[in-house]
């Protein structure tokens, strides 16, 4: 009984040191501003603000999705994606990420959803093209799945991605066309539309 009284005691002390650290420290949160074709970068901790620009006129940014110290936004019109990274110091001489950079889509794209797999794939909606582009947003690569009419958004769960698509084309509804009649759809390496 004495052991277990040590033990609570010795995990309810290392606790309290855990509980009284900032749990805010060092987390950033990413707002796209649409109007200015920027992204903003606000400290989790004090609440300062850096701005990112893209420099592109065509850029329609309205999503964001983020995963450690990385932001992904699609830039719409702009048939890009932008990648923001948030890096620690980088010594003299040390070969460095660049930590802003855009990367192309096919052209028409009209890039609007996007979610992030995970350290360096990325899965892209393609309004325009009725497509979805999987990224590696590390060294650029793509490949793109036909998903539908009017891909507007992108989710994993797991290993799986699902495609959410308005079935739209501008604002009237879209006829149903091969296998792809739902407005979500799971999306395989062997999915066909």
């Amino acid at each position: 009984m004495r052991r277990l009284a040590f033990l609570a005691l010795t995990l309810a002390t290392g606790c309290s040191d855990a509980l009284e650290q900032k749990s805010s420290a060092g987390q950033v949160i990413g707002v796209v501003n649409y109007y200015d074709r920027t992204l903003s970068l606000i400290s989790a901790t004090d609440f300062t603000v850096s701005t990112r620009d893209w420099q592109r006129p065509s850029a329609t940014p309205s999503t964001i999705d983020g995963r450690g110290n990385v932001f992904l936004v699609p830039l719409g019109q702009a048939d890009a994606v932008a990648v923001d990274r948030l890096l620690g110091p980088c010594g003299p001489g040390a070969l460095c990420a660049q930590p802003d950079y855009v990367l192309p889509l096919a052209a028409g794209s009209g890039a609007t959803g996007v979610s992030i797999q995970d350290d360096s794939i990325a899965w892209i909606a393609n309004p325009n093209l009725n497509t979805v582009t999987r990224l590696n947003y590390v060294n650029g690569d793509t490949v793109s799945v036909p998903v539908g009419v009017y891909p507007q958004a992108v989710a994993l769960v797991g290993t799986r991605v699902f495609v959410v698509n308005s079935n739209l084309v501008g604002s009237t509804r879209a006829r149903r066309t091969g296998s792809c009649r739902s407005w979500i759809r799971r999306l395989g390496w062997r999915s066909r539309c």
